[in-house]
């Protein structure tokens, strides 16, 4: 299991992050697609833990079979801005 950098994400339509929650992306260790999950979630899985798809809370991206919300390349844009805010935009 991978986790990427926390982000916050107002766009998120009904999922996590729709309210201004802090989310951060993990990879399923079946599939390798990146899913979005909310933070105080990936804070309570273990480090050697596996992580599938099918532990996501947020049911719309809960299955193998769902398509990544983004690209690797939209999730990598998204986690710079985020370490960028962090750095006071630096």
């Amino acid at each position: 299991m991978l986790i990427k950098a926390e982000v916050k994400d107002e766009k998120a339509e009904g999922g996590p992050g729709s309210d201004g929650m802090k989310d951060t992306w993990v990879q399923c260790d079946s599939c390798n697609k990146w899913r979005r999950i909310p933070v105080l979630v990936a804070e309570q899985l273990d480090d050697n833990a596996q992580w599938h798809c099918s532990d996501n809370p947020n049911k719309a991206f809960a299955s193998c079979k769902v398509a990544q919300e983004l690209t690797n390349e939209e999730i990598d844009e998204q986690e710079n801005e985020s370490d960028n805010d962090k750095d006071g935009g630096i």
